[in-house]
């Protein structure tokens, strides 16, 4: 089962793929209901729950990662003893600003730490953004975010500033060879629950960024739209190169 924000998502992404034995589902916006009311209608419909998996691609945004982190942790249990587990699907969630990119190379390098680390840390608290506002569900902001009282408008931070206290962070907890990543996420008036839920999201990041890769980018994709954009223009990049390199050859 698999949900994004907006019907055009699905019609980019799905036009002229085999599309058997799964559910898209537009929610017309950021719908915690419509997903739980869609699984139920699944069983009913269907005779069936999503047990290998709900998708939730929605836009690489505060309010899309906020929306993830709702479902992230949670685990439904189906009256036949299954599970329906949830997953994140946001698009290019992995891209990294190529401007930032020797701020934290610098930074790990002054500290003896991995400056991956110290991007998952940024993207679980403002999705890598040089304003303080936050992009988890949590509240959670120590480095890179702020909580922000009510109509409070985000403000520009010192991104150098952030990313050196961040990898001092790490470095100050660094004991018997490793890493304590609870410790260096700890901070006062947040407690312990939301703490361990933003640990288990800073993990998975850095997991992805060392396991699987990163994309540096210009420009931060925001949704499957402008992701379809971009993977046409990288295929038409290579037809091209492939193009001038047989022509070369046959000269």
């Amino acid at each position: 089962m698999k949900f994004r924000e907006k019907q055009s998502d699905f019609i980019t992404k799905t036009h002229n793929q085999n599309i058997k034995d799964r559910r898209l589902i537009s929610m017309s916006g950021l719908k915690p209901k419509t997903v739980m009311q869609m699984i139920q209608h699944t069983y009913v419909s269907r005779g069936s729950y999503p047990t290998e998996g709900v998708f939730l691609g929605v836009d690489n945004d505060v309010a899309g990662h906020k929306f993830v982190d709702r479902f992230k942790n949670m685990v439904l249990d189906t009256k036949d003893g299954q599970q329906i587990t949830f997953h994140n699907l946001i698009p290019n969630d992995l891209q990294i600003p190529k401007k930032h990119i020797p701020l934290y190379q610098d930074a790990a390098i002054k500290y003896n730490v991995n400056w991956k680390d110290i991007v998952a840390i940024h993207k679980a608290e403002t999705n890598l953004s040089d304003t303080n506002e936050i992009a988890n569900n949590f509240g959670y902001g120590k480095y890179f975010g702020k909580s922000l009282e009510v109509n409070e408008q985000p403000k520009q931070i010192n991104l150098l500033s952030a990313i050196d206290n961040c990898a001092r962070g790490l470095a100050e907890h660094f004991k018997s060879g490793r890493f304590n990543l609870m410790k260096t996420l700890d901070a006062p008036g947040i407690n312990s629950i939301e703490i361990n839920k933003m640990h288990k999201k800073v993990k998975a990041y850095s997991e992805k960024y060392n396991d699987l890769g990163f994309l540096p980018t210009n420009d931060i994709t925001k949704d499957w739209n402008d992701k379809l954009k971009l993977d046409k223009n990288m295929r038409d990049k290579k037809i091209s190169n492939k193009k001038e390199l047989a022509a070369a050859i046959v000269r």
